[in-house]
């Protein structure tokens, strides 16, 4: 399955979903002005085992630097205990603002629920469509 979607301000998202594959994880790409970045994360299979995550940066003239991360203990590589912590104790900061709020919850929720009425019905579905948004986003 896959999935394209267009914000409103000109980024391109396109997601795929393989329900059935010989391993677990994902690759990533993403495209910008200066650059790419292309990363994988394994979790099964042979290379699950890995101890550290691997990344590599092309720049606009395809010279390649990679670079390696150590893999944190924990559900999702360390991310599930520090997000409890930040959703139920309150007691991490967030300074880059990474916490999303239940708007941003429903608008994810909404892509899903667009790209099966997409496949439903044959054709590109706004989120308009299915929600004023105009008179929600002002609540997050």
């Amino acid at each position: 399955m896959s999935v394209n979607v267009r914000y409103s301000k000109g980024a391109f998202l396109s997601y795929s979903l393989i329900a059935h594959s010989p391993y677990e994880g994902f690759k990533a790409s993403i495209n910008g002005s200066e650059g790419r970045l292309e990363l994988a994360e394994y979790h099964s299979g042979e290379r699950a085992g890995e101890p550290s995550y691997c990344f590599d940066v092309f720049d606009r003239d395809g010279n390649k630097v990679s670079h390696s991360i150590s893999k944190s203990s924990g559900g999702h590589g360390g991310g599930d205990e520090k997000l409890q912590r930040m959703i139920f104790r309150n007691d991490l900061p967030d300074p880059l603002g990474h916490m999303s709020g239940s708007y941003t919850g429903a608008i994810s929720a909404m892509i899903g629920i667009a790209a099966n009425k997409s496949i439903a019905e044959g054709r590109n579905i706004k989120l308009d469509e299915l929600l004023e948004l105009n008179r929600y986003r002002n609540m997050h």
